[in-house]
C-alpha cells in the first residue's frame, strides 16, 4: 500500500519555493524528498503509542470506559481504510489538477525523470499519519492480544506466528495488486514508471479500500463473539474460585479483577 503511495508521491511537486520579484532563484528552491512522507507514519506511532497506553486508556478506564484489545483492532483497520480512502481523494484531485491546468512539472530523481502535477506532495501527510495511527491501534492491540491469550509455553510461538501472517499479509498484497494489474492493466502505468498519469490509481486506492472494509465488516462481529466468548469463560472462572471460598471471594476484590480482565 505504501508503495503505491511513494508512487503517487513522485508525481507531485517535489520543490517548495519562495519566488523573490516574480523569479526563483538556486537557493530559494527546497527539495523534499518523497520518501521523506513516510516518516510521518513512524513519528505518529512513535507519539501515539505512549500517549495511548499512558494518558488516553488510563483516563477512559477512570471514566468507566474501558477499550477492548479487540475493540482497538477493530479501530485500527477502520483507520487504515480511512487512509487508503484519502489516498483514492487525493489522487482523484491530482488528475484533476492534470487535467484543466494541462501541464506536467519535469522533475528528475536519479536517472528517472518524473512527469508530475502542481501538487504539493504535503497534501499526502494526511494519509500517512493515518497510517501510523492505524498501527498504532490495530498492530499493537494485535501483538498485546496474541502474547496475552496464549498459553506460557506457546507464547513464543504465538508471536512468531503473529509476524509470519504479517509477512503473509504483504504477500497477498502483492499478489492482489498482480491480479489487479492482469485484470485491468489500464489501471496501473506501463513500464515508465516516471509517468503515471494516464493510468487509474484511484480506482486501485477505492477497490483496496472496498476490500479493506469488507474484511473489517467480517473481522468487526467475529472479533465481538470472541470477546463475548472470553468474558463467559474468565466468569466462569471467578464464579468457581470464588465458591471454593478465596480470601479474594471475601473482600468482592477477585471477581471484580476478573470482571476487569473480560474486557481486554
Amino acid at each position: 500500500m505504501e508503495t503505491t503511495y511513494l508512487m503517487q508521491g513522485l508525481h507531485m511537486r517535489l520543490e517548495h519555493w519562495e519566488p523573490d520579484q516574480g523569479e526563483c532563484s538556486h537557493h530559494d528552491v527546497f527539495q523534499i524528498p518523497a520518501a521523506w512522507l513516510t516518516l510521518f507514519d513512524v513519528i505518529f506511532l512513535i507519539l501515539l503509542i505512549p500517549l495511548l497506553s499512558q494518558v488516553i486508556y488510563p483516563v477512559l478506564d477512570k471514566h468507566g470506559f474501558h477499550c477492548p484489545l479487540l475493540l482497538r483492532i477493530v479501530l485500527g483497520m477502520f483507520f487504515a481504510v480511512a487512509s487508503v480512502v484519502m489516498a483514492g481523494g487525493l489522487e482523484v484531485h491530482r488528475l484533476d489538477v492534470l487535467s484543466r491546468n494541462n501541464s506536467l512539472i519535469e522533475q528528475v530523481i536519479g536517472n528517472t525523470t518524473y512527469y508530475a502535477a502542481d501538487v504539493s506532495i504535503w497534501w499526502q501527510v494526511p494519509q500517512y499519519a493515518t497510517i501510523g495511527i492505524s498501527e498504532a491501534f490495530a498492530t499493537v492491540a494485535g501483538l498485546e492480544f496474541a502474547y496475552s491469550a496464549a498459553p506460557k509455553s506457546m507464547q513464543s510461538l504465538i508471536m512468531g506466528l503473529f509476524w509470519m501472517f504479517t509477512g503473509i499479509g504483504s504477500l497477498l498484497g502483492t499478489g492482489f495488486m498482480s491480479v489487479v494489474k492482469a485484470i485491468s492493466p489500464g489501471w496501473f502505468p506501463s513500464e515508465d514508471s516516471g509517468n503515471i498519469n494516464m493510468a487509474r490509481l484511484d480506482i486501485y486506492f477505492f477497490l483496496l479500500a472496498g476490500v479493506q472494509f469488507c474484511c473489517l465488516l467480517i473481522f468487526a462481529p467475529c472479533a465481538y463473539r470472541t470477546w463475548n466468548a472470553m468474558q463467559l469463560v474468565r466468569l466462569k472462572q471467578a464464579q468457581e474460585n470464588a465458591s471454593s471460598g478465596g480470601s479474594y471471594h471475601r473482600s468482592g476484590r477477585f471477581v471484580e479483577s476478573i470482571q476487569y480482565q473480560t474486557l481486554t
